[in-house]
């Protein structure tokens, strides 16, 4: 099956296969889909077995009784379980929390702070309600800020800290640092400033912040320090993804994950896509975020 494709085969043994509760619960999006989740490395590799044995899509008992459950076990094993959220700003100004939770999405990260092209610290206008509505709701969630290097490292640092540390709780995500660009500044700069930015954040929420940012704006911009945090990146499969390097399959790129940068081993959130409205945000589309840990336990905060 080539890398995206769904054809009318595919759609029915994926339904075969949620049918027969093979598709774990965990693996569902809010959206009905099991792409970027669970279910390709299972749907690849049981449409792999049909058809070496030349199952006939108009045949239907082949998808659900000639599969060996033995096969699809063991195809289970191979796939990945991850924590599913959004990130979210004024962009999206309707949430339905309940919903959203009811869909499966279990974490959100809100923008919080943001600086204009004169240097000024600003809020984002949907920030307090988002977080508020969040709280409530018992959505755990955490909150970013977009970085500007050109700008003071230290002031932004703190006026995230001054908007923000006064809502967060202990068992909050930790905050993170938006990366995406260098601002024309040279490389030895461009990270000592990040540094700075990242010191700041660790000495008054207790944790390294989390970095957002991918494999190509690391090495793009010459971003190499933050190896010390959690990394959330963005790697978009298949439609969105710009990353250099060999495009891998499907089936391959959910088990391992977006491409990382140098100074991480493994990723811990992974930005996979700007999809669909979801039920509970139907106004706008969003990005939708796996974290390598389905019980979303890892970047949560030690405030006292």
């Amino acid at each position: 099956m080539k890398k995206g494709e769904k054809g009318p085969q595919v759609v029915a043994l994926q339904t075969a296969l949620e049918n027969l509760n093979y598709l774990q619960p965990a693996s569902k999006k809010a959206d009905g889909s099991f792409d970027g989740i669970c279910g390709p490395e299972l749907i690849n590799t049981t449409f792999q077995y049909a058809m070496e044995r030349n199952f006939n899509l108009a045949n239907d008992p082949q998808w659900t009784t000639e599969i060996p459950d033995v096969y699809v076990a063991q195809a289970q094993t191979l796939q990945p379980v991850y924590g599913r959220g959004i990130d979210i700003a004024h962009y999206q100004p309707v949430v339905d929390w309940k919903r959203l939770q009811e869909g499966g999405v279990n974490y959100a990260f809100i923008k919080a702070t943001d600086f204009s092209g004169k240097g000024n610290g600003f809020v984002d206008s949907m920030f307090y309600t988002h977080w508020d509505n969040a709280t409530k709701a018992g959505c755990k969630k955490g909150a970013y800020m977009f970085w500007h290097p050109a700008f003071d490292p230290a002031a932004q640092a703190d006026y995230f800290i001054k908007q923000t540390k006064r809502v967060y709780r202990p068992g909050d995500l930790r905050p993170v640092i938006d990366v995406e660009r260098n601002d024309k500044l040279s490389k030895a700069e461009v990270n000592k400033r990040l540094q700075v930015v990242i010191d700041r954040l660790k000495a008054s929420f207790g944790v390294p912040p989390i970095i957002y940012t991918s494999k190509r704006v690391c090495d793009e911009q010459r971003i190499e320090v933050g190896g010390e945090c959690p990394v959330w990146l963005a790697f978009y499969v298949p439609a969105y993804d710009t990353d250099p390097g060999p495009k891998k399959d499907m089936q391959t790129t959910f088990r391992v994950g977006p491409p990382l940068p140098s100074q991480w081993k493994r990723f811990d959130i992974w930005q996979s896509g700007y999809g669909p409205r979801l039920p509970g945000c139907e106004t706008t589309e969003c990005d939708r975020d796996l974290m390598n840990d389905p019980k979303v336990t890892l970047p949560l905060i030690t405030l006292s």
